[in-house]
């Protein structure tokens, strides 16, 4: 009994991990359609240091 509570709570961080990896992702690929929309060699430099900024705050919280 004990061991299927903690594996439902580690099932449900689990999916949270996923879930939340799965928006950046979808995120970085917005991203990085825009930077190809645009073409802006500025913007794509500043495109590529917000994607790394918002991923690297994203491994810092979890």
């Amino acid at each position: 009994m004990q061991l299927n509570k903690i594996s439902k709570i580690f099932y449900a961080l689990y999916c949270k991990k996923m879930i939340t990896i799965l928006l950046f992702l979808v995120i970085t690929a917005l991203e990085y359609f825009i930077e190809i929309v645009f073409r802006d060699y500025s913007t794509m430099m500043e495109l590529e240091m917000r994607i790394l900024r918002s991923w690297s705050i994203m491994w810092q919280n979890h």
